[in-house]
């Protein structure tokens, strides 16, 4: 089979954790995979021809432009954000004209999270999760995930500017930590400043996340709860977990999903339960016990091999491959 991979560049996280990873899979079979950017132009459709059939993420073109695109051809639509809407969460009738329009014609539809799979209403949906590759992240004890860790306890956040915003949500909760010995490392591409703590911002790159990750205490995910971020695929708390970190996440959308209360982490809505959560995780004890069982849970759920099995068993069920 030849088949053409329409969406964002490699360096973008969702063609590197949900796309990437699939073409490697298809080609280790013996497919020929490509992987365009998904612009609307002549270009594209000019490219397009000659392949199977195609795989789209995320992109919403117009009516006109999906048509000659695929042609005859079946799709794969894949999806990880609420992008019916727009990203402040409010509603906006060209993007949901699109996106209904989009997997209405899809053979088959990849949803990142339960929201997202609902939100195709009558077409059927697969939920299927982020993956992450696990051996890129030190198990709980492993020498490599010791090494750096400060003696004082370092609250960690991934993100990006896009999402930076969030961090908002956190303002009250540091004021309220402002006398425990805390250190706030913020991996990123923007600068976050705070009085109330130490902050460590460090620039993102794909070479050092892992470790910048592992050699910390107790990852962060703060959100504010409406239609965009109920879409959320929780990506960081996976990495988190991956690398034997509790999580302390806000208690909306796939949060709910990755984190189980109590065992891997904890899900909190108000400022008082964010700083009861983060002095719980004071005690190594505690973080050790949360931080192996998120682990596992990422080993048996939302590794990479489990996750693009997932995909692959679908592809082969709609008689794609």
């Amino acid at each position: 089979m030849k088949i053409l991979f329409v969406g964002k560049d490699i360096h973008d996280p969702t063609t590197r954790y949900r796309v990437l990873p699939l073409m490697a899979e298809l080609v280790a079979a013996g497919h020929q995979c490509d992987l365009e950017a998904s612009r609307q132009n002549p270009g594209l459709l000019v490219r397009a021809r000659g392949y199977d059939w195609l795989f789209i993420q995320r992109k919403l073109f117009s009516d006109w432009f999906l048509r000659l695109l695929v042609g005859r051809r079946p799709f794969v639509f894949d999806f990880d954000d609420a992008i019916f809407v727009k990203s402040d969460g409010t509603a906006s009738t060209s993007r949901a004209h699109r996106f209904e329009n989009t997997v209405s014609r899809a053979a088959l539809t990849f949803a990142g999270n339960e929201y997202l799979a609902a939100a195709c209403r009558e077409v059927p949906a697969v939920v299927l999760p982020t993956g992450v590759d696990i051996s890129r992240y030190p198990g709980p004890g492993d020498v490599a995930g010791q090494i750096g860790k400060a003696p004082s306890t370092t609250l960690v956040w991934i993100g990006s500017r896009s999402t930076g915003k969030y961090l908002q949500g956190l303002h009250d909760v540091f004021r309220g930590l402002a006398a425990d010995d805390l250190t706030f490392r913020v991996i990123a591409d923007f600068q976050y400043a705070h009085p109330a703590l130490e902050v460590e911002n460090i620039p993102w790159s794909g070479e050092t996340e892992v470790a910048n990750i592992a050699s910390s205490h107790i990852g962060l995910a703060p959100l504010v709860d409406d239609p965009w971020t109920r879409g959320k695929c929780a990506l960081k708390i996976l990495q988190y977990m991956a690398a034997g970190l509790p999580v302390v996440a806000s208690d909306v959308g796939a949060n709910r999903d990755v984190v189980v209360h109590g065992e891997t982490g904890f899900l909190v809505t108000t400022v008082d339960e964010w700083i009861g959560a983060i002095r719980e995780l004071g005690s190594e004890e505690r973080r050790q016990e949360l931080g192996a069982a998120g682990r596992l849970r990422v080993e048996r759920y939302y590794s990479e091999r489990v996750i693009t099995g997932r995909a692959i068993r679908e592809l082969g069920a709609a008689g794609l491959i």
